[in-house]
């Protein structure tokens, strides 16, 4: 496991309770000394180190390959490339799963690159990049989290049911039929989706008025914060924004603006 903030110490104690695994070859692995305690409460490894473009293929590989078996990389940690190690992993025969597409540090705020390519669409299009360069082999999955991940399984089964109710009698798509699913929430008569995450966390004194507090992701909301603002754009928005831009990519289904994403209005 690749990091163990509040996502890991999370998903820790569900692994302990869901998956048979042999604990005895399991091991976390964080740049902080302090997290090993919860590494410590599970009964696992626990190995204090950053992973960097220098070092990652010199230290993943022997714990990935050690033993019998197949190795599974469950990587939980911001500031590591994602599609770097999801391709080390499939060329050591290791699965692998992540929340999000990360880049290794500096990309978010990197000044040099096209503001294009500091977007979630252009990191999320590497990860594509890399399927479509090595079709089949060893299981790697990404964007597996609650948002992305499981959000997209919701909206699949919200589809489902708004069919049924509308009485349309519409085949349900294939899981993995992209262009199905388009073409199927076209036909529901959808043209946007809004997802939000309740929070239900308390604290002591209420929040004053006109005052933003950020509960989630420290590190999270301050890179999307600096990176291009970002909006699905489907196909019956006929108008954009005026610091609006397209990607490249004809088929990709967002538009980005020329602002940082906490100045955008």
């Amino acid at each position: 496991m690749i990091g163990m903030g509040s996502i890991g110490r999370a998903t820790l104690p569900l692994l302990d309770r869901h998956i048979a695994f042999d604990k005895s070859r399991a091991i976390a692995l964080d740049p902080l000394s302090e997290r090993k305690q919860y590494a410590d409460e599970y009964g696992i490894a626990f190995q204090q180190v950053e992973l960097t473009p220098e070092n990652y293929v010199e230290i993943l590989t022997p714990l990935l390959t050690n033993g019998e078996g197949q190795g599974f990389c469950v990587n939980l940690s911001v500031d590591t490339g994602s599609v770097d190690i999801m391709r080390l992993c499939r060329e050591l025969n290791v699965l692998y799963i992540d929340t999000v597409v990360e880049p290794w540090p500096g990309l978010y705020y990197n000044q040099a690159i096209d503001n294009a390519d500091r977007t979630n669409q252009f990191l999320r299009s590497q990860a594509v990049a890399e399927r479509r360069r090595s079709p089949g082999g060893t299981t790697a999955v990404s964007c597996c989290g609650a948002n992305p991940g499981m959000v997209s399984w919701f909206v699949k089964d919200a589809l489902v049911r708004l069919n049924d109710e509308m009485g349309l009698g519409l085949e349900t798509p294939a899981p993995a039929d992209r262009d199905g699913w388009s073409r199927y929430m076209q036909s529901v008569g959808v043209k946007g989706i809004h997802i939000a995450e309740r929070d239900t966390q308390r604290v002591t004194n209420p929040k004053p008025v006109d005052t933003f507090w950020n509960t989630w992701s420290v590190d999270g909301f301050i890179s999307e914060g600096l990176q291009p603002a970002e909006l699905g754009w489907g196909t019956h928005e006929k108008w954009m924004p005026e610091n609006a831009r397209r990607f490249a990519d004809p088929e990709s289904p967002a538009i980005y603006l020329e602002s940082p994403g906490a100045e955008t209005r």
